[in-house]
């Protein structure tokens, strides 16, 4: 009795050891830049894989929820490469518009590596809140960026997220995926990098409205010779060290004191603009410049975040809100939802297809009903010859199913072809453009479509933003033509 009941209680154990969940595999993720992301835009989710049990090699698969639980299309994916003992970053940029959870698995072979997803419920910011990417091996130093922000009348809040030169291959290669941002700033930090598709990517930003904030000082001739320096409209010709009282009497036109702290040095870059049309902020010294690139703005500091220069000056802080006062916020302006509902609501009309109602489908059958089986017996019956009833509701039944499919539908699959539309978003004075495309199933027998819309800036806008030439709203140090 012993031996059985020890067999036994070994032959529960192992099945229950079999199961148990794989632990030996865990899977993470975050959402957003620092789990911060602005909704209907294009948003990074890193998929974080702790692999202690196996080499593995599959793919990393992200979904996207909606509030009824439903997957929006389409489903993305990444190659994942994952050696034991190895803990591994994903970043996968997806589309997220309304979403209320967002899933990783991850794959092995067709299978799933992993007994269940992980998964977040994520939270946009607010509308009217900044969402900023940093540049920098030390981003402590750029706390000083939410002092402007106590001065607007309604609460905004600055979310942000912090790359040093080891992870900026996490900075996108991709011009959608910083259409959410509302500025970038590069400061101590290996311009090179910084790949060729990130460069062509952060540019085209910048032309399409896009603000870039490039921090010099101490650092200023990793940025001279970077591939950077042809796009800021100046010059850096030298670095100027002394103190901080003296330098900030030279920048906002103080009377110099007589007597300075000599342990307070600044460090600062001289700037001298090689465009006639770029603005600079300062009086005796160059502090900041700005130059305008098609809807966008590069601004160039003299000094360096690290130094701390002027950052305890209010007008410095004043500086930083006219910057972020100046910062795109028609950025995605263009309504592509609308556009896309006119055209899929006036589609139909336009297209050679006709949906029919439910009362012509009603009154449909019932002439199908009467005619092939009511009036067809009758008919018959009163002929004396209820036999023929019969080939007669194959002869009323085949013309029905040929008129419907004729006029209810395009008919074979191989007479339809796929068309689109395509909408371009071009800024004035512009040299590139957002270009979206939609695309659908058109029947054959349409041979010009013409679907005019009474709303034109549904499809085009004119995105221009107004500024005051050589003035950005400063009483005495703005902005200003040299």
């Amino acid at each position: 009795m012993r031996i059985r009941l020890t067999v036994t209680v070994l032959l529960l154990g192992a099945v229950a050891a079999a199961q148990q969940p794989d632990t030996g595999i865990l899977l993470n993720l975050d959402v957003g830049y620092n789990t911060a992301y602005r909704n209907a835009s294009w948003v990074p989710v890193d998929v974080y894989v702790d692999n202690k049990q196996r080499d593995l090699t599959g793919w990393v698969e992200v979904q996207v929820f909606n509030a009824g639980n439903v997957l929006q299309s389409p489903t993305y994916r990444v190659a994942a490469d994952c050696p034991q003992n190895s803990k591994k970053r994903f970043r996968l940029y997806v589309w997220i518009d309304n979403a209320t959870r967002v899933e990783a698995l991850l794959y092995e072979n067709d299978r799933l590596a992993v007994d269940a997803p992980a998964y977040v419920e994520p939270q946009p910011i607010e509308p009217q809140d900044f969402l900023a990417v940093v540049l920098d091996d030390d981003p402590l130093n750029y706390q000083f960026l939410y002092e402007p922000l106590r001065r607007y009348e309604k609460t905004r809040r600055l979310s942000r997220e912090d790359l040093g030169s080891s992870t900026l291959g996490q900075l996108p290669d991709r011009l959608a995926c910083y259409e959410a941002l509302d500025f970038v700033v590069m400061g101590d930090v290996d311009y090179s990098r910084i790949q060729p598709t990130q460069r062509n990517a952060l540019l085209e930003y910048v032309e399409l409205g896009g603000t870039l904030v490039v921090f010099t000082g101490v650092h200023a001739q990793r940025v001279r010779d970077s591939w950077l320096a042809p796009h800021l409209g100046v010059e850096i010709e030298s670095l100027k060290t002394q103190p901080e009282a003296l330098y900030r009497a030279a920048v906002f036109g103080d009377v110099p004191p007589a007597q300075v702290d000599q342990n307070r040095v600044s460090t600062s870059a001289v700037l001298r603009e090689a465009d006639p049309n770029v603005l600079v902020y300062g009086k005796n010294d160059v502090l900041a410049t700005r130059n305008k690139r098609g809807e966008g703005q590069i601004i160039t500091l003299a000094i360096d975040a690290a130094g701390n220069v002027l950052q305890d000056d209010p007008r410095y802080t004043d500086l930083w809100s006219q910057i972020l006062a100046s910062v795109r916020s028609d950025f995605r302006s263009l309504s592509l939802n609308t556009a896309d509902m006119t055209f899929v609501n006036n589609l139909p009309q336009v297209s050679g297809v006709t949906i029919r109602p439910v009362s012509d489908v009603l009154i449909y059958l019932a002439l199908y009903i009467g005619v092939g089986i009511v009036l067809n017996w009758i008919f018959w019956s009163r002929m004396g010859r209820r036999e023929y009833a019969w080939l007669t509701l194959l002869a009323v039944s085949f013309s029905f199913t040929a008129y419907a499919v004729i006029s209810g539908t395009s008919g074979i699959e191989g007479r339809q072809s796929r068309h689109s539309v395509t909408l371009i978003h071009l800024g004035k004075n512009a040299t590139l453009s957002w270009q979206y495309t939609l695309n659908g199933i058109l029947s054959a027998r349409v041979t010009e479509i013409s679907l005019p819309v009474e709303t034109p800036d549904v499809l085009v806008r004119e995105a221009g933003v107004a500024h005051a030439a050589g003035n950005w709203g400063m009483p005495q140090s703005s902005f200003q033509r040299p």
